[in-house]
């Protein structure tokens, strides 16, 4: 890419768009909000369903299950809900406490030896990090010094790494007494933390269980686990995953009783400029100039057919491109959008009458459904098999507007930017006055 001298100098002095625009932090950033005082700030109509989670992981034996279309906000309900449980000992209840593992990705079920032996290891990181919190319940400080040295004999460096996630040492040396001493003493732990008079416990969140595989196979995994890690006192497990791939869950009949569904919808339509408006306020400087204020985007999200991520990512692109150009700075910020999708859009070629219909059906779909579309969904694009998905999408693969990504279990299917360009085009928006 072609920088000149100005683009250099501001590279080299560390400028960039969010100094520029008056910003500490992206608010437009597209990663799920965290369990922090920053993440329960920017959560915006979820009141519902993180008490739902609360209520469920406080007060309930049953595991919370989490469902809905990928990018709806499963993780950063689940994330602020364990934020907001964690406050309940810092504003005093000494009794209650809990602490959030780092979020588990679904892939990590494939190894159910290695994640059971992972999750052991991160509670002991976890409780060693709180060394105070052991002594109040009435842990020796000899027995954490004796743990602290065995677990560090498995050749991890660091506590609270999060599962599967946790460092190795080059020069590990297996050490089965060590590694089969863990289960035990973390059981031990947990019962001592987290049973009679105190409450609350570590709180795991298991992400996009649909990237463990068919339907079929979470049920599997989650079936085996059931009567170890999933029932153990003192871990607060939470379930998230798109609706087909928890299909299986929710009919087994091994774990009737003992999940609590939820489904999670896309927020209401009204509430979206909120969302915006909550980020420029949280990260804005008092000189704050959103590239993108709250009823731009909101326009820019019926753009992109209510995808929240995409128009985020648009957002960003705007902002890099007002940042190069300084010379449209000071220009109504609607229309300098305005202009520039415009040109984006146009500046793709005619290609749309290359490309069959059915093909361009597929195309809508995708879009319709969220744009990532996993190897396991092949029914909800009412697709028979991979053949029929790979003999439909290679015209859009050809033309640059749809791209499928392996993965360790399958593949993803996306729409890509100059998809989402010629969506616009072809839609006709820039001539659509009202849209704007």
């Amino acid at each position: 890419m072609f920088f000149d001298s100005i683009n250099i100098v501001q590279v080299i002095m560390g400028n960039n768009w969010l100094s520029e625009f008056g910003f500490t932090k992206n608010p437009y950033d597209t990663m799920a909000l965290p369990a922090s005082v920053e993440g329960d700030a920017l959560l915006v109509g979820r009141d519902e369903e993180v008490n739902f989670l609360i209520q469920q992981l406080t007060s309930s034996s049953l595991i919370p299950l989490l469902y809905g279309e990928n990018g709806v906000g499963k993780s950063s309900i689940a994330n602020v809900a364990a934020f907001r449980l964690s406050q309940k000992h810092s504003q005093g209840n000494t009794r209650y406490f809990s602490l959030k593992m780092k979020s588990i990705q679904g892939n990590q079920l494939a190894d159910l030896a290695g994640f059971e032996r992972s999750i052991y290891q991160e509670i002991l990181f976890l409780l060693l990090d709180n060394r105070k919190f052991l002594e109040r319940r009435n842990i020796k400080k000899r027995e954490i010094i004796k743990v602290n040295k065995l677990i560090r004999q498995l050749g991890n460096i660091g506590g609270g790494g999060g599962v599967g996630l946790v460092s190795l040492n080059i020069d590990y040396v297996p050490n089965p007494f060590a590694e089969n001493s863990l289960p035990s003493i973390a059981r031990s732990w947990l019962e001592k933390c987290f049973s009679g008079c105190y409450s609350g416990g570590i709180i795991c969140v298991i992400d996009n269980l649909e990237n463990n595989g068919t339907s079929s196979q979470v049920k599997k995994s989650v079936e085996s686990l059931r009567d170890t890690l999933f029932t153990m006192p003192g871990l607060l497990w939470v379930f998230c995953g798109t609706p087909i791939a928890v299909e299986g869950m929710r009919t087994s009949r091994l774990l009737q009783g003992y999940l609590a569904e939820k489904r999670i919808y896309p927020i209401e339509d009204s509430l979206v400029p909120t969302v915006v408006e909550r980020r420029i306020a949280f990260y804005g400087n008092v000189n704050v100039d959103p590239p993108i204020d709250k009823d731009l985007f909101e326009t820019l999200y019926t753009i992109v057919n209510k995808q929240l991520r995409v128009a985020f990512t648009l957002c960003q692109e705007f902002a890099t491109f007002l940042f190069n150009n300084p010379v449209w700075r000071h220009n109504s910020r609607k229309s300098e959008f305005k202009t520039w999708i415009d040109q984006m859009a146009s500046d793709l070629p005619e290609r749309e009458y290359e490309i069959p219909n059915e093909s361009w059906q597929l195309f809508e779909k995708i879009i319709t459904f969220g744009s990532d579309i996993s190897s396991n969904d092949l029914e909800l694009l009412g697709l028979s098999d991979v053949e029929e998905l790979n003999r439909l999408a290679l015209p859009l693969k050809f033309h640059r507007l749809l791209e499928i990504v392996e993965t360790d279990d399958g593949f993803v299917v996306r729409i890509t930017r100059d998809g989402w360009l010629v969506n616009y085009k072809r839609h006709n928006y820039g001539a659509e006055e009202s849209v704007w």
